[in-house]
């Protein structure tokens, strides 16, 4: 069995270092393992990482500015596979390589990368660039996250709404298929909700705009509501109920959905061929 530190952002994003009983040290120093001088919010020796027989044991060197796992202060702890470490500007997982004893849970963690895998499989054969709709409502993680991240991304809400309500508002996000922050998404939040993923070739804004025309729907009775279009889990059962002139104006300058399943193993795809949904499951083993 052998662990790695996987940043998945801000300074070093997509660098992986190998872990053992020496401490890995993180901070501005020079001397840190990871020396990351341009992240002001490190301390010069910020946190430590290592392995014991009982897995990975992560300290915070007495840091101003802390050490977080899942969104927790630490001041020791041991980190899972999966596991979101923040330390500055820089956010961190534990990865495995497992081998034939590795532990249930750990197994379970090398289950998840394999499915992240075949989903990143399915975004690069899309053909059109790649976009998610992020609910920063579902993990406390997720906005310390998206405000680490580089892609480009934008709050679907505007003016003071998207200033109070950032921590719970839903977000529009162009992604890479295979970059780090994508991975992060995949490992920490397919199959709970966090995200439905699409392609288009309409420019950003456009697409927001778009979007924008959803988050609040009239019901019956005539009091408007939010829509929760968003979520995955909305989504599925929202389209293929949809009347055809409906799902062709929901779609818009939306291509393709790909979107998490009921079960764990598949993908949906979801398509508006001339005047009908197309549904097709997608295999993840």
């Amino acid at each position: 069995m052998k662990f790695f530190l996987e940043i998945v952002a801000g300074p070093k994003a997509g660098t992986k270092y190998p872990l053992d009983e020496s401490p890995l040290t993180l901070g501005r120093n020079a001397f840190a393992a990871i020396s990351c001088p341009e992240d002001n919010f490190l301390s010069g020796m910020h946190c430590s990482l290592q392995t014991t027989p009982e897995g990975v044991l992560l300290k915070d060197l007495t840091s101003t500015n802390g050490t977080f796992l899942n969104g927790q202060r630490i001041t020791q702890a041991q980190p899972r596979p999966g596991d979101l470490i923040e330390a500055g500007s820089v956010m961190m997982r534990i990865a495995i390589d497992p081998d034939r004893r590795a532990a249930p849970r750990q197994v379970a963690a090398a289950a998840t990368a394999s499915k992240s895998n075949a989903v990143v499989e399915q975004f690069a054969a899309l053909g059109a660039p790649l976009y998610c709709l992020l609910d920063a409502a579902c993990d406390k993680s997720i906005p310390s996250l998206l405000a680490l991240a580089q892609e480009q991304r934008q709050c679907l809400y505007d003016g003071q709404s998207a200033t109070e309500l950032a921590d719970w508002a839903p977000y529009l996000v162009r992604l890479a298929p295979d970059a780090p922050f994508t991975r992060a998404l995949l490992d920490l939040g397919w199959g709970k909700g966090w995200a439905s993923y699409f392609s288009s070739h309409a420019p950003f804004d456009e697409i927001r705009h778009h979007f924008r025309k959803f988050l609040m729907v009239q019901v019956e009775g005539g009091e408007e509501v939010y829509f929760r279009f968003y979520d995955p889990r909305v989504l599925r059962d929202f389209l293929p109920t949809a009347a055809p002139g409906e799902a062709k104006i929901f779609f818009g300058p939306v291509e393709q959905w790909l979107i998490e399943s009921q079960e764990p193993d598949t993908m949906l795809s979801l398509k508006f061929d001339s005047s009908a949904l197309a549904t097709a499951e997608i295999k993840l083993s």
